[in-house]
Protein backbone atom coordinates (compact mmCIF):
# COMPACT_ATOMS: atom_id res chain seq x y z
CA UNK A 1 0.00 0.00 0.00
CA UNK A 2 2.58 2.12 0.44
CA UNK A 3 4.63 1.61 -2.55
CA UNK A 4 1.56 2.64 -4.14
CA UNK A 5 1.33 5.35 -2.33
CA UNK A 6 4.54 6.77 -3.59
CA UNK A 7 3.52 6.06 -7.00
CA UNK A 8 0.54 7.55 -7.37
CA UNK A 9 2.20 10.84 -5.61
CA UNK A 10 5.38 10.69 -8.29
CA UNK A 11 2.52 10.00 -10.97
CA UNK A 12 0.34 13.10 -9.87
CA UNK A 13 3.86 15.20 -9.88
CA UNK A 14 4.23 14.06 -13.03
CA UNK A 15 1.29 15.07 -14.69
CA UNK A 16 1.04 18.42 -13.16
CA UNK A 17 4.43 19.25 -14.68
CA UNK A 18 2.17 19.48 -18.05
CA UNK A 19 -0.27 21.67 -16.07
CA UNK A 20 0.03 25.31 -17.21
CA UNK A 21 -1.31 26.52 -14.28
CA UNK A 22 1.43 25.30 -12.42
CA UNK A 23 4.77 25.29 -12.58
CA UNK A 24 6.71 28.06 -11.27
CA UNK A 25 5.89 32.12 -11.10
CA UNK A 26 6.41 31.85 -15.01
CA UNK A 27 2.98 30.42 -15.15
CA UNK A 28 0.69 31.24 -12.40
CA UNK A 29 -2.53 31.43 -14.79
CA UNK A 30 -4.66 33.99 -15.80
CA UNK A 31 -5.92 36.17 -12.64
CA UNK A 32 -3.18 34.98 -10.63
CA UNK A 33 -0.10 37.21 -8.96
CA UNK A 34 2.80 36.09 -7.86
CA UNK A 35 3.36 36.94 -3.54
CA UNK A 36 5.49 39.18 -2.67
CA UNK A 37 4.61 40.47 0.99
CA UNK A 38 5.54 44.54 -0.74
CA UNK A 39 2.93 43.75 -3.05
CA UNK A 40 0.31 42.31 -0.90
CA UNK A 41 0.42 45.41 1.26
CA UNK A 42 0.36 47.70 -1.94
CA UNK A 43 -3.05 45.60 -3.00
CA UNK A 44 -4.05 45.99 0.45
CA UNK A 45 -3.77 49.67 0.90
CA UNK A 46 -5.60 50.30 -2.53
CA UNK A 47 -8.81 49.04 -0.82
CA UNK A 48 -8.51 45.35 -2.32
CA UNK A 49 -9.34 42.26 -1.08
CA UNK A 50 -6.53 39.22 -1.47
CA UNK A 51 -6.31 35.78 -1.70
CA UNK A 52 -3.44 34.21 -0.26
CA UNK A 53 -2.61 30.45 -1.72
CA UNK A 54 0.27 28.93 -0.04
CA UNK A 55 1.01 26.07 -2.77
CA UNK A 56 3.64 23.97 -3.71
CA UNK A 57 3.79 21.34 -7.06
CA UNK A 58 4.63 18.52 -3.80
CA UNK A 59 2.05 19.52 -1.76
CA UNK A 60 -1.10 16.69 -2.37
CA UNK A 61 -3.08 18.26 -0.50
CA UNK A 62 -2.65 21.92 -2.47
CA UNK A 63 -3.13 20.13 -5.94
CA UNK A 64 -6.33 18.50 -4.72
CA UNK A 65 -7.68 21.79 -3.57
CA UNK A 66 -6.71 23.88 -6.58
CA UNK A 67 -8.24 20.80 -9.36
CA UNK A 68 -11.55 20.35 -7.65
CA UNK A 69 -12.28 23.59 -6.18
CA UNK A 70 -9.36 27.18 -6.63
CA UNK A 71 -9.40 26.14 -10.16
CA UNK A 72 -12.92 25.44 -11.16
CA UNK A 73 -14.45 27.81 -14.06
CA UNK A 74 -17.02 28.94 -11.21
CA UNK A 75 -14.71 29.78 -8.68
CA UNK A 76 -12.24 31.33 -11.27
CA UNK A 77 -15.45 33.74 -12.07
CA UNK A 78 -16.27 33.82 -8.33
CA UNK A 79 -13.18 35.77 -7.36
CA UNK A 80 -13.07 37.87 -10.62
CA UNK A 81 -16.87 38.96 -9.48
CA UNK A 82 -15.76 39.44 -5.74
CA UNK A 83 -13.09 41.82 -6.89
CA UNK A 84 -10.36 39.78 -4.92
CA UNK A 85 -7.25 39.32 -6.11
CA UNK A 86 -5.61 36.13 -6.45
CA UNK A 87 -1.76 35.72 -4.92
CA UNK A 88 0.66 32.49 -4.94
CA UNK A 89 3.26 31.89 -3.19
CA UNK A 90 4.81 28.97 -4.48
CA UNK A 91 6.77 27.38 -1.68
CA UNK A 92 8.07 24.21 -4.37
CA UNK A 93 11.46 25.37 -3.89
CA UNK A 94 12.12 26.77 -0.35
CA UNK A 95 11.87 30.16 0.05
CA UNK A 96 12.81 31.89 3.25
CA UNK A 97 10.35 34.66 2.86
CA UNK A 98 7.63 32.45 2.13
CA UNK A 99 8.64 30.35 5.42
CA UNK A 100 8.50 33.00 7.64
CA UNK A 101 5.34 33.98 5.92
CA UNK A 102 3.82 31.03 7.01
CA UNK A 103 5.00 30.46 10.11
CA UNK A 104 3.92 34.12 11.05
CA UNK A 105 -0.66 32.82 10.91
CA UNK A 106 1.31 30.30 13.14
CA UNK A 107 1.12 27.23 10.78
CA UNK A 108 4.30 24.90 9.60
CA UNK A 109 3.62 23.89 6.49
CA UNK A 110 1.05 24.09 3.89
CA UNK A 111 -1.42 24.60 2.32
CA UNK A 112 -1.87 27.74 4.09
CA UNK A 113 -4.80 29.90 2.33
CA UNK A 114 -5.37 33.46 3.56
CA UNK A 115 -8.04 35.71 2.94
CA UNK A 116 -7.29 39.76 3.80
CA UNK A 117 -9.99 42.41 3.32
CA UNK A 118 -8.57 46.00 2.77
CA UNK A 119 -5.98 47.48 4.47
CA UNK A 120 -8.53 48.90 7.69
CA UNK A 121 -11.44 46.36 6.75
CA UNK A 122 -10.66 43.95 9.01
CA UNK A 123 -8.75 41.27 10.09
CA UNK A 124 -7.12 38.63 7.80
CA UNK A 125 -8.10 35.30 8.22
CA UNK A 126 -7.15 31.61 7.89
CA UNK A 127 -9.27 29.19 5.61
CA UNK A 128 -8.99 25.07 6.38
CA UNK A 129 -6.65 22.83 5.06
CA UNK A 130 -8.91 21.06 2.57
CA UNK A 131 -11.27 23.82 0.94
CA UNK A 132 -14.85 23.49 -0.38
CA UNK A 133 -17.05 25.69 -2.93
CA UNK A 134 -18.84 27.32 -0.13
CA UNK A 135 -15.94 27.91 2.24
CA UNK A 136 -14.33 30.15 -0.71
CA UNK A 137 -17.50 31.44 -1.39
CA UNK A 138 -18.34 32.29 2.08
CA UNK A 139 -14.62 33.83 2.53
CA UNK A 140 -15.41 36.00 -1.08
CA UNK A 141 -18.26 37.30 0.44
CA UNK A 142 -16.61 38.37 4.02
CA UNK A 143 -14.21 40.49 2.24
CA UNK A 144 -16.18 42.07 -0.61
CA UNK A 145 -19.42 42.90 1.29
CA UNK A 146 -21.25 40.56 -1.51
Amino acid sequence: MAAAAVISAIALASIDNLDPVRGGQASLGEGRVAWSEPTLEELRAAGKPVFVDVTADWCITCLANERAVLFTDDITAAFADHGVTYMVADWTNYDAEIAEFIASHGRTGIPLYVMYPPLGAGEPFLLPQILTDQLVIDALNAVSGK
